[in-house]
This record gives structure tokens, C-alpha cells and sequence, in this order.
């Protein structure tokens, strides 16, 4: 086991970033009269500005066909077939809603999106009750087959979702107070659980009889999957801020990606948890301290030997998985997980900005702005999907928008029947999105 910790460090803070912005309207929660005066951001990122490459300018982004897929088991980065457009059709109404428990708020989050091994759609609410989902059809509404409460009732009050992966017969369960819970996907009867000892905030990793983790403690743990047995840990720096939410570990061969609040990525051997090499997502050179923030929160993406990664502190860089070294690195920051599609990556970064870039050099193809408020509040979008050949992004408010994956023209834009909370996912051809409301909607 490695260990590493900051000098003099003493106690942690988490900034809850997501909670921030919310409050970034003074009397979004209050029902006084609002104080005379001008409003302005309570966060103001002060990004750098982003315009397409002199060298690619009129040139359109190449799209791959594509293809159908009849699974949706864990964060779709942690697979390279997942890196194309999904077949789909989406209604701009909700085709069937079903409660998933608990709504989401400000207290209690919601930090991953719906899993599914196809033949039902996974869920947790705002307090981890876990709900596996039948899509019935168009007739009839999305029927709970069974459900779990994977944290006790004496924690609920102070704690958010939990977060999902589905392999073969097995729903891995990761808390908000630490456990690891394996669960038969037919029924939802517990095999295991395991206390990892800190709050998990990111979705787990599953490849070759092992699950991974990362808990806030920055601590990723590897545990059997058979047992949930401890196989090792790996101690990363911890850092003083950071924000809600986590970069899930992303397991490519015998190597698996850990990261960190402090900036830090780690490729580990997954057998052992032995560093094969280790960079920082340096923070950016800014004057607020809160766009210094280097967490990284967006899951990196590998496929074949590259490494993409990207911080909120404002960099996004290339690595060869092998060696560590740089191959191109651009200053962006995120929150959000990056998509790769075809030769393209597409981000949204921390000023609503959608931004395609050349996946081998990182030069950018278009940059697309989004709504950064709606009705005096500030708009939190998810990370995008892609389908077809247009990209889907929600946010806060409901909105929903597609973009075109060629040159980031804005296309149809619908209201969902509440606001989005996680990614959507696509499953044989349809659309599901997680609502703040509880509620799980077909599109």
C-alpha cells in the first residue's frame, strides 16, 4: 500500500460546488423580499476564452455511424465500444414516469445516473433506496420489480444517493457512509457488504473479479467481488477543498485509473494497486481560490493506450497510458465527465461552454454556449450523451437540447417535466432520465 498525505495537514473541507451555485441567487430559498440593488454570480469562474483552432476553422467534426446498445452497465467511459453515438429516439414528452423514492435537494444528492444490464433499469434516490425498474412499453409505466435500502434508517438524514454498476447477476452498491453492497440483480437480496470507511461519491468500477472504489478520504480500494474482501488500498494526497462528487476509478486491461481531489491521477496495477506512474492536473494560474479547486470530478476516458483527463482547475491533458507522458494539454476546467465520440471529445466546461476538440491533439473544433441562468438562477447541465448524430445535454431547469456533433449547431429543445439530475442513459434505442423530482422518466 502506497500512502501519501500533505504536510501539516490538519482537517478537510468539502465544498459542495453544485450546492454553491444553487445558492448563487441570494433569494432562490428565501420567501422575503429580495434587497434592492444589482444581482450578480455569487461564483464567477472568469474562464479563459475558447475559440476554435485557426487550422480547423470551416472544417465540420467527423461522426461515426451509430449503434445500438442493450446495456447500460456503469460509467459509459469505462468501455471503448461505448465511444460512439447510441441509436435512439426521444419524445420531448415523457413517454412513462415511475418514483424512485426520495427527490432530490440541495442536502441530499443525487451524483450518478441509472444503470442497466437490460433487463431492468437501476436506480438509487436521494437517500439509497435502490429500485430496479421494468420498462413495460409505451402502454403502461415503468413497474418496480423490488427494492433495497442499502443505508440504514439512523444515517438517512445526513447523507446522499448511493451509486451504481451492474455486472452479470451482480449490482454493486457504493454508499455515502462507506459500505459496498453487492446485490442479485433479479431479486435485490444482499450477498455482501463491505465498510470501505469513508463516504463514496463515485460509481464503481467492476473488471476480472474485482470492484473498485474511491472515497472521499481519497482512498481507492479494491475488494473481491465474490466476498467483498479488502484486496488492497491506495492512499492519495488529500486535499484541504474540494467539491461534492468524484472521478469513478476506470479500469482499461490490468490497469486502473484512480484520481483524486488534489488533481492527482494515479495508474495503478489492478492486481496489486501498485503506481505504474503519476501526473497532477496542475491548477490553472487564477486569482479566485474556488476555480483553483484541481479536484478532478469528470471521469477520465481511455482508449487504446491514450488517457484523457480533466480537473475543474482549469486543465485538460493527454497521456500515454504507458509511459505517463504528455501528448497535448488544453486550458479548460470541468465538473463534468468529457465524452468521447469517434475522433472527438466533447466537454462542457465550467462556464456552460459545449467544447469539441481533435482527440489527438486537443485543438478545438467548435465551441457552443449554453444558458448560464434561468429566471435570475444559475443552470447546472449534466454531462452529454450522444445519439444519432446530435449531442444531449439537460440541465436544472428541465431543459434539454441537442447539438450537432459536427459543428455544435443548436437543434430541438424540449422542458422535461422536472430538472435533470444525472446524465440520461440510452438502453435498445431508449432514453431514460433521473428527474430531482424522484422520479425516473422514459423519453
Amino acid at each position: 500500500m502506497t500512502v501519501k498525505y500533505k504536510k501539516t495537514m490538519i482537517y478537510k473541507v468539502y465544498y459542495a460546488l453544485p450546492l454553491l451555485l444553487l445558492l448563487a441567487a441570494c433569494d432562490s430559498f428565501s420567501k422575503k423580499d429580495p434587497l434592492p440593488g444589482t444581482r450578480h454570480a455569487y461564483l464567477d469562474f472568469g474562464g479563459l476564452a475558447i475559440t476554435p483552432d485557426p487550422s480547423l476553422k470551416g472544417q465540420k467534426a467527423s461522426v461515426p455511424a451509430p449503434r445500438s446498445i442493450d446495456t447500460f452497465p456503469g460509467a459509459l467511459v469505462n468501455s471503448d465500444a461505448y465511444h460512439v453515438p447510441y441509436v435512439a429516439q426521444i419524445s420531448e414528452n415523457a413517454i412513462w414516469s415511475t418514483s424512485i423514492g426520495t427527490n432530490s435537494d440541495p442536502e441530499h444528492l443525487i451524483f450518478g445516473h441509472p444503470v442497466s444490464d437490460g433487463n431492468f433499469i437501476f436506480t438509487s434516490d436521494a437517500h439509497g433506496k435502490i429500485s430496479a425498474i421494468k420498462d413495460k412499453g409505451k402502454e403502461e409505466k415503468g413497474e418496480v420489480i423490488w427494492s433495497f435500502d442499502s443505508i440504514p434508517d439512523d444515517h438517512k438524514d445526513n447523507v446522499a444517493c448511493s451509486t451504481l454498476t451492474v455486472h452479470d447477476s451482480t449490482l454493486f452498491v457504493a454508499t455515502a457512509i462507506g459500505d459496498v453492497v453487492a446485490l442479485d440483480t433479479a431479486k435485490g437480496t444482499l450477498k455482501w457488504r463491505t465498510v470501505t470507511g469513508a463516504p463514496i461519491r463515485v460509481m464503481p468500477a467492476v473488471k476480472d473479479g474485482r470492484v473498485f472504489i474511491t472515497g472521499i478520504d481519497g482512498k481507492t480500494v479494491a475488494l473481491s467481488t465474490e466476498k467483498g474482501d479488502v484486496l488492497w488500498t491506495h492512499q492519495g494526497f488529500i486535499d484541504m477543498s474540494s467539491i461534492q462528487g468524484g472521478a469513478s476509478p476506470v479500469v482499461k486491461d490490468d490497469l486502473v485509473i484512480a484520481s483524486y481531489s488534489s488533481g492527482e491521477i494515479y495508474v495503478l496495477k489492478a492486481e496489486s494497486g501498485v503506481p505504474l506512474w503519476s501526473d497532477t492536473i496542475t491548477t490553472a494560474l487564477r486569482s479566485d481560490s474556488i476555480a483553483s479547486i484541481p479536484h478532478i470530478v469528470g471521469n477520465p476516458i481511455v482508449e487504446g493506450n491514450i488517457l484523457y483527463v480533466i480537473s475543474h482547475g482549469g486543465r485538460m491533458a493527454a497521456f500515454d497510458l504507458s509511459t505517463g507522458l504528455t501528448s497535448w494539454q488544453q486550458d479548460i476546467g470541468s465538473i463534468r465527465s468529457p465524452l468521447l465520440i469517434g475522433q472527438n471529445i466533447y466537454i462542457i466546461d465550467n462556464n456552460n461552454r459545449v467544447v469539441c476538440l481533435d482527440k489527438a491533439t486537443g485543438k478545438v473544433y467548435w465551441v457552443t454556449a449554453l444558458p448560464l441562468s434561468s429566471d435570475d438562477k444559475p443552470l447546472l447541465w449534466t454531462a452529454p450523451i450522444a445519439m444519432n448524430d446530435q449531442l444531449l445535454v439537460t440541465a436544472s431547469n428541465g431543459m434539454a437540447l441537442s447539438l450537432s456533433l459536427a459543428d455544435g449547431s443548436k437543434g430541438k429543445s424540449f422542458h422535461l417535466k422536472d430538472g435533470s439530475v444525472a446524465q440520461p442513459i440510452v438502453v435498445k434505442g431508449h432514453v431514460y432520465m433521473l428527474l430531482e423530482s424522484g422520479q425516473l422518466a422514459r423519453y
